[in-house]
């Protein structure tokens, strides 16, 4: 099992579950240290922030109820990187977790609000799984297909994926013997909003490379 490229896709579908983008401190030059644009003010909600964390609201939709994860593997998955995969996601909610861990890194992810004020929910939960063992769309997939893929496993005759737009993510997780659009060379993830005209929903999903023999460097 390739597991150093497995380990980094689960960093990016860490990052790929908050539905809007962020911008980080890095920090920016323009700044001044202990300048006053860098502070979170009375309104932060959660420990372990500093001024070296800022996220910005972008306007677009975020997942602050629980959120669930439906997993699509499209492919063919070793049983170990399946299991490596939703330990992952069942550690994000994980209490007392010792740090440094995935849990209190997400303390940080969810200093990030909408434009009520409301943060991303501390609760993530592990899903519905379907599996695409026989590649139903093909090993070469676009940006399009994948939302054809995902209309495949919450439109199927047996165990469709369920479908909650509020609460629900769909991930999609391509074995390293699929090429995606861009793959590699410009993207090793992104997140989305399924076509109504596609899927008949509009649906928060995120897709997720296997680089093991695709872009193993």
């Amino acid at each position: 099992m390739h597991q150093f490229p497995v380990l980094l896709s689960l960093i990016a579908v860490s990052v790929l579950l908050m539905v809007t983008p962020v911008i980080g401190y890095r920090p920016w030059p323009h700044l001044k240290p202990n300048s006053s644009d860098l502070t979170l003010g009375s309104s932060k909600k959660f420990e372990g922030s500093s001024e070296f964390v800022q996220m910005r609201y972008h306007m677009g939709p975020v997942l602050t109820a629980n959120i669930t994860v439906h997993i699509v593997w499209y492919g063919r998955w070793q049983k170990s990187q399946k299991k490596i995969i939703r330990e992952f996601i069942n550690s994000i909610s994980a209490v007392d977790a010792k740090l440094p861990s995935v849990a209190g890194w997400w303390k940080t992810v969810q200093l990030y609000t909408d434009q009520t004020g409301a943060n991303i929910s501390h609760t993530v939960h592990l899903g519905e799984e379907k599996n695409d063992r026989f590649y139903s769309h093909g090993k070469k997939l676009t940006r399009l297909s994948i939302q054809s893929v995902i209309k495949s496993a919450v439109t199927a005759s047996t165990k469709p994926l369920p479908i909650n737009p509020r609460s629900g993510l769909f991930l999609l997780l391509t074995s390293d013997d699929v090429y995606v659009q861009d793959f590699c060379g410009q993207v090793c993830g992104f997140h989305y909003f399924t076509f109504p005209s596609i899927v008949g929903y509009t649906l928060p999903y995120a897709w997720v490379g296997n680089s093991a023999k695709l872009c193993p460097g």
